[in-house]
């Protein structure tokens, strides 16, 4: 399977994948997925996911949200939905996971 995992830069320090980003990718990877991690300036607008992802039919995405992106969710779901209407979208990361109940009543099936 081709996998894209997506998270943003949050600290200006930050220049490598997140914790949960390198776990997740590390362990699909090791599964024999074909895995490629993908992260975003934190200054990113919504718009520069497909472009950046773009290329490979993924057969999952998974996206890692952060408290700069709870305004923009709706349009980068949106987004990655439009631009890649087969892939199934995986939300986590602490933003997903605290807003579960929310996401999943609106977003449901992501």
């Amino acid at each position: 399977m081709n996998i894209a995992v997506i998270f943003y830069r949050t600290l200006s320090s930050q220049s490598v994948a997140s914790v949960s980003a390198g776990y997740i990718a590390s362990n699909l990877r090791r599964l024999g997925h074909n895995v490629s991690l993908f992260l975003l300036k934190k200054e990113a607008s919504s718009g520069d996911i497909a472009p950046i992802i773009s290329g490979i039919k993924w057969d999952i995405i998974f996206y890692k949200p952060n408290f700069k992106d709870v305004d923009r969710l709706e349009y980068n779901i949106s987004d990655i939905r439009k631009n890649f209407p087969n892939s199934k979208i995986i939300l986590f990361g602490p933003l997903a996971y605290i807003n579960a109940n929310q996401i999943l009543k609106k977003y449901l099936p992501v």
